[in-house]
Parts: structure tokens; sequence; C-alpha cells
């Protein structure tokens, strides 16, 4: 992984939610799967930096660095978690990858 421009965790409903951004221009955030890890994105990032993108790596609630609560996970919560890492990098808009 290249090296990142911002590392941090938020607190949102419950859970730290672990993100990272790589890059400079128009953001995309990059979602993983079912019982992943943001790491699963390394060779991908490379290619989105040179191409001009604004790279953001989120952890899902209860996934790789981010933690969780009790409750069980739904779409909703998780979508809030995505929305409060774009609210922390100030982000509108972003294109989604995942």
């Amino acid at each position: 992984m290249p090296a990142t421009n911002d590392e941090n965790y938020i607190e949102n409903d419950g859970a730290r939610i672990w993100y990272s951004s790589y890059g400079s221009g128009s953001p995309v955030i990059l979602l993983h799967g079912g019982l992943g890890h943001s790491g699963n994105w390394g060779y991908q990032i490379p290619a989105l930096i040179s191409n001009g993108y604004h790279a953001i790596l989120i952890d899902s609630r209860g996934h790789g660095r981010s933690t969780r609560d009790a409750r069980p996970y739904t779409y909703e919560l998780m979508a809030s978690d995505v929305l409060a890492v774009m609210d922390a990098l100030n982000l509108e808009k972003a294109a989604f990858i995942g």
C-alpha cells in the first residue's frame, strides 16, 4: 500500500470506524465485502492514485481495524458509518467501488 494522506478513526453510533485516504482528485470510496477489510484493495489504490483519484478506504464496522457494538449489522447502520467518514473528510459526494 502506498503512503497514506490521512489515517484515522471516527466515532459513529457505538463503533470506532477506521479509514485512510490516498492521492488527490475526485474522491472514490472503496467498500470491502463481508468478512473482508480495507487491505483487500491494495492492488487498486496505486492505479487510482496514478489516474488522479482521491482513494478512500474504510474498514466496515466489526471488520479490520473498526469496532462494533452488540447490535446486528444493518445496511442502514453501515451506510451511516460511510456518511460519517465522508463528513469527517468534508466530502459532499463520491464515487463508490464495492
